[in-house]
């Protein structure tokens, strides 16, 4: 993962071995300084799930929490909806775009 053009950590975005078709994908929220982590897979005909997973604060990978896990009500509802604005409906609007 490179943040400003500068390499932090070794993260990739990629296919995984075990369980196989299963691909895991990192983003970066800057004013929080949080990096995210999800995976996606196929799992009918045409269909993929999208999981978001956890976050981990600063850029060393030690505090790493789960959704619906590690975080209180308030602050799991409100990690969702950043995740929500900030990349579920941006992926959305990119998928409508292509299927036109």
């Amino acid at each position: 993962m490179t943040i400003d053009n500068k390499i932090f950590v070794d993260l990739s975005d990629e296919q995984t071995k075990n369980p196989a078709h299963w691909y895991k994908f990192y983003f970066y929220y800057t004013e929080e300084n949080q990096i995210i982590y999800t995976w996606t897979r196929s799992f009918e005909k045409g269909k993929t799930k999208f999981a978001f997973v956890s976050v981990n604060d600063g850029l060393k990978l030690v505090n790493w929490r789960d959704i619906n896990h590690d975080f209180n009500r308030s602050e799991n509802k409100e990690q969702k909806r950043k995740f929500e604005e900030r990349i579920l409906k941006k992926i959305e609007e990119i998928l409508r775009k292509g299927s036109n």
